[in-house]
């Protein structure tokens, strides 16, 4: 679990996240915590990806006055990836509410953290995850149905083929079950996926203000992702559009060398923002809209 919070300009500098791939963000371990009760966001990220990759908006949330708890989604990691342990989402918004059990019952983190002021936050993958944490069920039988129709070989219905997983073995009771965290007071989804499969009346039961945000406008982004229905189903939902970007833009930043190194060893583009905007530039954009909605969610509470 990767824990980022305000904190005093002491401890050890590092720039957190970083690698061959990516340029990663300054950050101090070991920092003395800032004082007082402190709004919670728990962070999940998406298939093959890790809580450091995120610390670009972790970083970001600890400057505005947010503790943000990550944990490392097992065997569904960039490190540790097991395609068909994915597919056992009702695993991840387990490990979430095991993060913050976790926190509130540590001596020190507890005494930082305002339980009335606890927010989740995923992208992709984890963005389905924050959705059961606030009270959406799924349809296993309305994601089959949906992947008949996908045959495009980008679909997250290949990518679970290819990965060895047939939707007919899924294990239904646990892939439809009630995963809902009430301590949860808001929540953020990006890009969050299998858009088509949750139950339009859970929907309408979630009672937690929610953000929306798609990475691209309209038809540009798959249907795995697209969120403005899922908005539209929720009472207290808000939804946003990021133009110009892609998926992949809610990663951290590329080193110059980075997409070469991805291309030489035939992964993911995932540097590739599929336009002439810079991702520093869109960057600001998520923030900015992100910013906004817990700021009104969490901090003037």
């Amino acid at each position: 679990m990767l824990i980022t919070y305000p904190a005093l300009a002491d401890g050890e500098v590092y720039q957190l996240g970083a690698n061959a791939v990516w340029q990663g963000v300054p950050a101090r371990r070991n920092a003395t915590p800032a004082t007082g009760k402190l709004p919670l966001v728990l962070l999940s990220h998406g298939a093959g990806g890790n809580a450091a990759g995120l610390g670009w908006i972790s970083r970001f949330l600890a400057q505005n006055g947010f503790i943000v708890a990550a944990p490392n989604h097992a065997g569904c990691t960039s490190t540790d990836l097991v395609i068909a342990s994915c597919i056992k989402i009702w695993e991840r918004p387990a490990d979430l509410s095991a993060t913050l059990d976790t926190l509130l019952a540590d001596p020190q983190w507890s005494e930082m953290i305002d339980r009335q002021r606890i927010a989740a936050m995923g992208f992709s993958l984890g963005g389905n995850s924050v959705l059961l944490m606030a009270t959406a069920r799924m349809s296993l039988d309305d994601y089959q149905a949906y992947c008949v129709t996908m045959t495009d070989p980008d679909s997250d219905c290949e990518w679970l083929k290819r990965g060895g997983v047939d939707l007919k073995t899924v294990n239904r009771e646990q892939y439809e079950k009630d995963s809902r965290d009430p301590r949860i007071s808001a929540f953020v989804a990006i890009d969050p996926g299998f858009a088509p499969a949750y139950k339009s009346d859970s929907l309408k039961t979630i009672s937690a203000p929610g953000l929306f945000l798609n990475l691209g406008v309209g038809k540009d982004v798959p249907p795995t992702l697209r969120a403005n229905a899922l908005a539209d189903a929720i009472p207290n939902a808000e939804f946003a559009e990021i133009a110009n970007a892609v998926h992949f833009t809610f990663l951290g930043l590329c080193n110059p060398n980075g997409a070469a190194l991805l291309k030489a060893d035939n992964e993911d583009p995932v540097c590739d923002d599929g336009g002439q905007i810079p991702r520093a530039v869109l960057h600001r954009q998520i923030r900015h809209r992100i910013g906004l909605f817990l700021t009104k969610t969490l901090l003037e509470r």
